[in-house]
């Protein structure tokens, strides 16, 4: 019972040990903490407009091709339009 208090005691305290083993003031650490949960959110926002952009380029593209492919559709049924017509 002892020993799994005492287990207990250094798991707790292991954090605020680690910091003061750092040099770290426990507000320090938590200065530390929320610091990188800022950079791990701004790092996932980057990632979401990265996506976001990939997707964009990906359906301006597609939509170019498909006024292109319309387009020469069009341009092709006016020419023959053209020719059978004008004889």
């Amino acid at each position: 019972m002892r020993t799994y208090l005492l287990t207990a005691a250094i798991l707790a305290l292991s954090p605020a040990l680690a910091q003061a083993h750092a040099g770290e003031t426990p507000a320090q650490g938590r200065a530390m903490s929320l610091h990188r949960d800022g950079m791990h959110d701004r790092h996932e926002v980057r990632e979401e407009r990265r996506e976001v952009r990939h997707a964009r380029r990906e359906l301006r593209h597609d939509r170019r091709e498909l006024h292109r492919a319309r387009m020469a559709r069009a341009h092709a049924r006016a020419w023959h339009h053209r020719r059978h017509n004008h004889r």
